[in-house]
């Protein structure tokens, strides 16, 4: 019974994973986009008034796709089997995805929302944003193809 309840919390942690990975992908290709055809000035006032919103959607989004791999990885640990490289993956590589927030979309995005950049400074720092972004969404489809992998049989823990 454990065993399906791992096997049915990987499926959703799956689908997370993967609408995460979706999600920024739709980010690095339209919004990021759309950002670098605005003025500097229009750009820094669109940041302030939708930052909110982002951080409202990602948020719950990635936290929950690490929890859930994360979970996924540990929980055969309980019935004495070892989590499955895909699991490993995933936690792994979904985890990554959250750190990148600290390294480096903190403070950068605290910057556009602040608008405290020079306005020639914007430009330079939305390529810089673009490229991390691109990372981040590389190492999230990762993540979801992690956690899609199944083997066939669980290993027993010796």
């Amino acid at each position: 019974m454990f065993a399906n309840l791992i096997r049915y919390a990987g499926a959703l942690s799956a689908l997370i994973l993967g609408v995460s990975a979706g999600a920024m992908l739709t980010e690095a290709f339209i919004l990021v986009r759309y950002w670098r055809g605005l003025e500097a000035g229009a750009f820094l006032e669109w940041y302030a008034a939708n930052h909110a919103l982002l951080v409202s959607f990602y948020r719950p989004l990635q936290i929950a796709g690490a929890v859930g791999a994360l979970l996924v990885c540990l929980a055969p640990l309980a019935i004495r089997e070892r989590p499955s490289s895909g699991a490993i993956g995933a936690a792994v590589l979904s985890v990554a995805v959250l750190a990148l927030f600290f390294v480096f979309f903190r403070e950068a995005n605290a910057e556009f929302m602040s608008g405290s950049l020079a306005l020639d400074e914007v430009a330079g720092r939305l390529e810089r944003w673009e490229r991390w972004q691109w990372l981040r969404t590389a190492i999230g489809i990762g993540a979801a193809g992690c956690a899609v992998y199944r083997p066939r049989r669980a290993i027993p823990v010796a």
